[in-house]
């Protein structure tokens, strides 16, 4: 097997998430198919809204092939409602002791944030499961509309909250000032991700869709990757980026950072001082030790990782990208620069 490897011996599970419509269950039909071809042996969970669910096989529409490794969990959104239940499915799942690799497919109306939270820093998941990544798919006709109106919040979460952005159905675009629209769109959103296109799922690779491993901190290649982003904002109150450095030359005081990452996620809680809402955050500042510390953050839940040590040709420096919704640069890089410290 080449990719989807996994992390302290558990297995890689991706979440495939996106509005209603956007061909989710295509691109899980693809993932499948390639991940089979790697000699992968996949169970996917399917999450539906409605009491009646879905059929229990999945069927790759090129190859005939049905996929029968298959648990839904019906009767509610996976991100709240049914909790346990996919805990308990996965936990069946593991028992068996055959798969190598799972997929997540949610409802549209999940919520990627609360999903990730149950895998990634959760001390109730005991369970050899790391989660992979996010995968957000988006109708690349209608997303734009979509984001318009009254559903936008939600799916703008989906956005926002992912590892990968998925833009399916392209041939149904035909303007090429619409698709730049769409892009430039999904990129006020979030703009740490790579943003992927295609037609119902064909062209994908599979290192595109796995073996991200978006949620260990200590994966510095891909962090800092994300982080090489301009410095820049969304200047409306919809959900955008926020870059804050990078500050060179500068000590930072770990129990503050610490303190200062509390006290901007926790904000929306019913004292909320800043008035706006956090999703994600990643960054990357000096350790005590000459090696660098990493930061991640998914809702209220944030993690710091000891890193390797900085390159001698690269000054060490502290740069965050974070995404939410209504933030204040000003308010978020003053409250960044009073953990620093002495300069170096």
């Amino acid at each position: 097997m080449t990719s989807g490897g996994a992390v302290d011996g558990s297995v890689p599970l991706t979440v495939v998430g996106g509005w209603l419509g956007s061909g989710k269950t295509t691109l899980v039909n693809a993932m499948m198919s390639m991940l089979a071809e790697q000699g992968h042996r996949v169970a996917l969970i399917q999450n539906e809204f409605s009491e009646a669910g879905m059929d229990p096989t999945v069927t790759d529409a090129d190859s005939g092939q049905v996929f029968d490794n298959l648990i839904e969990l019906a009767k509610g959104c996976v991100c709240c409602t049914v909790k346990s239940d996919l805990l308990g499915a996965l936990q069946k799942l593991v028992d068996l002791n055959r798969f190598t690799y799972y997929i997540l497919e949610c409802s549209g109306l999940a919520d990627p944030g609360r999903i990730a939270s149950i895998f990634w820093v959760d001390e109730e998941l005991e369970i050899p499961i790391h989660l992979d990544a996010i995968l957000t798919v988006v109708d690349a006709a209608h997303c734009l509309d979509q984001l318009s109106a009254s559903e936008g919040h939600c799916l703008e979460r989906q956005i926002a909250y992912a590892d990968r952005i998925i833009v399916n159905k392209t041939d149904l675009i035909s303007s090429e000032t619409k698709r730049a629209s769409l892009l430039k769109r999904l990129s006020e959103i979030n703009v740490m991700v790579p943003i992927r296109s295609c037609e119902r799922a064909q062209g994908l690779q599979l290192p595109d869709l796995t073996g991200l491993n978006a949620y260990a901190t200590s994966s510095a290649e891909l962090l800092e990757r994300q982080l090489s982003v301009p410095a820049s904002c969304s200047h409306d109150h919809s959900i955008g980026a926020v870059v804050l450095g990078p500050f060179v030359d500068v000590r930072v005081d770990q129990n503050a950072l610490t303190r200062w990452l509390a006290e901007i996620l926790w904000d929306e809680d019913d004292e909320a001082v800043y008035g706006w809402t956090i999703f994600r955050v990643k960054g990357v500042v000096p350790g005590d030790n000459g090696r660098r510390v990493h930061v991640q953050a998914v809702q209220k839940l944030f993690d710091t990782d000891e890193g390797a040590p900085w390159d001698p040709s690269t000054k060490p420096f502290v740069k965050f990208v974070v995404i939410g919704r209504n933030l204040k640069q000003d308010l978020l890089e003053s409250g960044l620069r009073q953990c620093f410290t002495e300069r170096q």
